[in-house]
């Protein structure tokens, strides 16, 4: 598997696994080359999956279509938020920071090695704070159960989800408990919560369809006002949403996109 890296340009190509440049260069594709290339599991693109943009510490993924005017309003919001939490004055266009190096189960180890992550799905009324999108009680079980008619459904989707990147990186996923800790603030623990939390309110964005943060925090928010239950290709919708928000928590680097040799 080959990681473009981060930027806008023609990238060395590189082996995720051991971080080696492999010959020639891959051009970064949009949002839907990503996804498409990410699948395998699914053979067509998903229309309303459009612009992602990412700070220093999160990934936001937009519907399509929507106003780069309205992009930059909220990605200006979100950023301000950023900066007031900031310690470093450092800011980037993508992520240049190391793997995870500790989860629920323990170290990582090295570049190369696999890892093990925990995930949950947080209960409602676990806290979600302001990201510059909102916060609130989530409502994950009672937006997703009343969309999909069963439990069993939508988390099987989330399933499918992880054992795709699993199949490509390696990773190791296992769903666990979650405590209902406030998110983003507590890591996982074992007996507690997992590592890559899941939660879901209505954001104040009407155009953002979820948000992802970075290593060592996996939480993804998504927004409870989309209808993610369309069932068309599978789910494609909500998997394509879900399979680009985690990639930026789990890599060794931030990656901008997953492509085949080209």
């Amino acid at each position: 598997m080959l990681v473009v890296e981060s930027g806008n340009r023609q990238t060395p190509r590189r082996n995720l696994m051991t971080n080696k440049k492999l010959g020639g260069t891959i051009r970064i594709l949009t949002l839907y080359g990503a996804l498409s290339a990410f699948a395998a599991m699914a053979p067509a693109r998903d229309a309303r999956v459009g612009t992602c943009v990412t700070t220093d510490s999160m990934s936001v993924v937009f519907a399509a279509g929507t106003p780069r005017t309205e992009i930059d309003r909220v990605m200006n919001n979100v950023r301000r938020i950023e900066r007031s939490r900031r310690t470093s004055a450092n800011s980037l266009d993508y992520q240049a920071i190391g793997r995870w190096t500790l989860t629920m189960f323990g170290n990582t180890g090295s570049i190369g090695t696999s890892a093990r992550f925990g995930y949950s799905f947080v209960p409602d009324g676990t806290f979600v704070p302001d990201t510059g999108l909102g916060e609130g009680p989530s409502q994950l079980f009672g937006t997703f159960t009343s969309q999909f008619g069963t439990q069993a459904l939508w988390q099987q989707k989330f399933r499918q989800m992880f054992d795709g990147w699993s199949n490509i990186s390696g990773i190791v996923y296992t769903q666990v408990p979650d405590d209902g800790a406030p998110l983003h603030f507590f890591p996982g623990q074992v007996g507690g919560r997992g590592d890559l939390r899941i939660a879901c309110i209505s954001l104040t964005e009407p155009f953002v369809l979820a948000y992802n943060f970075f290593p060592n925090v996996g939480d993804m928010v998504i927004n409870a006002d989309f209808n993610w239950a369309a069932p068309a290709q599978d789910y494609r919708f909500l998997r394509n949403v879900l399979g680009h928000e985690h990639g930026p928590t789990r890599v060794e680097r931030r990656v901008e996109i997953v492509v085949a040799a080209m």
